[in-house]
């Protein structure tokens, strides 16, 4: 049966590669994502002896129907239409710019002795089981900020896609002679994420930056020009991944076996668990969570200002989980996540809202060229979509879904209250300054 969803996202990379005339662009390498999902998801069906009756056909109807709706306004973005960047306001994007970058390196001060710790422990399975108290230990050796410099830095940590992508677009505006060795600085600082995430004795932090600066890379590379790339940039770049992958087979060996049949197996469990996850929860059809499973910090704040919605607790839905020999926690891609809060007519409703704005926004609202805060929008889209191969990633990190939308208002807002004029500046332009004169200069 997952055989049908490879025809399906195939064809969604047959019409986009026609559409860039036969270019890859990042929309291109979500799809191949999904495509060596399904692939693995193939492979792991067969490894595991999983005939077609352990698939619901209901369940992978569905799910093509979902993803579907999710790719189609994706589709639209072509990766040669070279439209200027506007910048509504230069002052918020230089400050955002900074305060991110120094405080991702405070980041990592924080949270690297954890970090040093799971890669230097042997077993590092008895690691993450005790994980909880690690943490625990650890905060308190900072008093009373503990806890919170551990919210503030899990946050700006979540938020690396936004310094990497700022990133990108100084390095395309910046004309000194030292805006490489500027880039690689503000690079290493968006490793804040996978320090983050080894702190909390996780491998996916490695692959979901990798996901990302691939995207972004290719979301930006031509906003920059060629020659500068392929001279200085692209051997620190893939060395940086290269050393990614590194830690990441050392995690999967450490966590599952050190013989290759272990790794390989991990791996492939890895990516090709997820459509037969999905068939069992479609399945079963579980008590809803109404957004507690995925969005606890909005329903939580829904909660204080009176609004209370219904939901099953969690130790309920668990045990609706175990009764069926299933277990609510494995990866079923984020519109099985969306699938445990929603409903299936819940699911499909939010989607095609979500699908519908992305339209708007790519082929009405920026057809002659992107502004920051409606790139920002995309890049959360695309972050969602393809990190959702897994499973809704952003359910732990609600409070960058708040931060990121509170910077596309501010953004938007600026846009509005003055009058301003766009100037190109390369290939990005900015808006004329507060003074009326053009704000062509980057720190």
């Amino acid at each position: 049966m997952p055989i049908l969803l490879l025809l399906i996202f195939a064809i969604f990379f047959t019409i986009h590669s026609l559409t860039n005339r036969g270019g890859v662009d990042y929309v291109s390498i979500i799809i191949l994502i999904y495509i060596v999902m399904i692939a693995s998801s193939i492979i792991y069906g067969a490894v595991n002896s999983l005939n077609i009756d352990a698939y619901s056909i209901g369940a992978i109807l569905y799910l093509g129907l979902c993803l579907i709706i999710v790719f189609l306004p994706m589709l639209g973005i072509r990766g040669d239409d070279h439209k200027p960047i506007i910048i509504e306001n230069m002052g918020i994007f230089k400050l955002a710019k900074k305060v991110l970058i120094i405080s991702s390196y405070m980041a990592i001060c924080f949270f690297a002795p954890l970090s040093v710790f799971i890669l230097a422990n042997l077993d590092i399975t008895n690691a993450r089981n005790s994980n909880i108290i690690l943490i625990s230990n650890y905060i308190k050796l900072f008093g009373g900020l503990g806890r919170m410099l551990n919210t503030y830095f899990s946050l700006v940590s979540n938020m690396f896609p936004v310094t990497l992508a700022f990133s990108f677009i100084q390095l395309s505006i910046d004309h000194r002679p030292s805006k490489n060795r500027r880039f690689l600085i503000s690079l290493l600082s968006t490793f804040c994420y996978v320090v983050y995430i080894l702190a909390y004795v996780g491998r996916d932090g490695i692959v979901y930056w990798i996901i990302t600066f691939v995207i972004e890379y290719n979301m930006f590379k031509k906003y920059i020009k060629g020659r500068e790339i392929k001279k200085y940039l692209r051997l620190p770049m893939f060395s940086i991944l290269i050393l990614m992958l590194i830690i990441f087979l050392h995690i999967t060996k450490a966590r599952f076996g050190s013989s290759l049949a272990d790794i390989s197996g991990a791996i492939l469990s890895y990516m090709g668990q997820q459509v037969k996850n999905f068939s069992d929860r479609y399945s079963i059809n579980p008590p809803l969570s109404h957004g507690r499973a995925n969005f606890p910090l909005l329903m939580n704040m829904l909660d204080q200002l009176g609004i209370r919605i219904s939901f099953t607790p969690k130790s309920m839905i668990n045990a609706y989980y175990f009764e069926r020999g299933l277990q609510p926690w494995v990866f079923a891609t984020f519109i099985g996540s969306f699938l445990s809060d929603f409903g299936k007519l819940g699911t499909i409703l939010i989607i095609t809202l979500g699908s519908i704005y992305m339209r708007w926004i790519i082929n009405g609202r920026s057809r002659k060229a992107w502004y920051l805060s409606d790139l920002l929008i995309i890049l959360l889209y695309c972050q969602i979509v393809s990190w959702g191969v897994f499973y809704f990633r952003q359910y732990s990190d609600n409070l960058y879904l708040l931060c990121l939308l509170a910077l596309v208002f501010i953004l938007r807002f600026s846009r509005r209250i003055r009058y301003s004029v766009p100037l190109q500046v390369q290939t990005i332009h900015t808006m004329l300054s507060p003074t009326g004169r053009p704000t062509t200069e980057t720190e």
